[in-house]
């Protein structure tokens, strides 16, 4: 069995973008998107009768193995984002906000350090830094 596990996910909320014109910006497929006014689905399918608020896009990388540096992650993302500063910028400027979001487990010691060239990176992008720890994580 492997020692670490969690995800790393990039994701972009905003008022009214089109997450198919994400998708084909940054060649990436997303793990999980949705556009605003259309019917709310959960992750199994299933549909409800309220309508989404806003879009979101998320790109999600799950980590499961030895290596317990997942600002490495972050770093790497980052850096594959950094051609699309202006659209990120953008996305900002419009009402929208970008993120790169940790998952932890709680249950395993795990911790990383961030670099300052990541941090300054991440800022330069206007890309926000979230972390949380999820004290249930089982794996499946």
């Amino acid at each position: 069995m492997a020692g670490y596990y969690y995800n790393v996910i990039f994701r972009i909320r905003h008022p009214s973008i089109d997450p198919s014109a994400v998708t084909r910006r940054f060649a990436m497929k997303p793990s999980r998107s949705w556009k605003v006014g259309k019917l709310r689905r959960l992750p199994n399918g299933r549909v409800l009768k309220t309508r989404n608020t806003d879009s979101l896009w998320s790109y999600s990388e799950d980590y499961e193995g030895r290596s317990k540096k997942f600002f490495k992650i972050v770093e790497r993302l980052a850096n594959r984002l950094k051609r699309h500063k202006t659209f990120l910028h953008e996305i900002s400027a419009s009402g929208g906000r970008c993120e790169m979001y940790v998952q932890l487990p709680g249950a395993k010691n795990i911790g990383d350090t961030v670099q300052p060239a990541t941090l300054r990176l991440l800022a330069e992008l206007d890309i926000l830094l979230s972390i949380e720890v999820f004290p249930h994580w089982r794996l499946a």
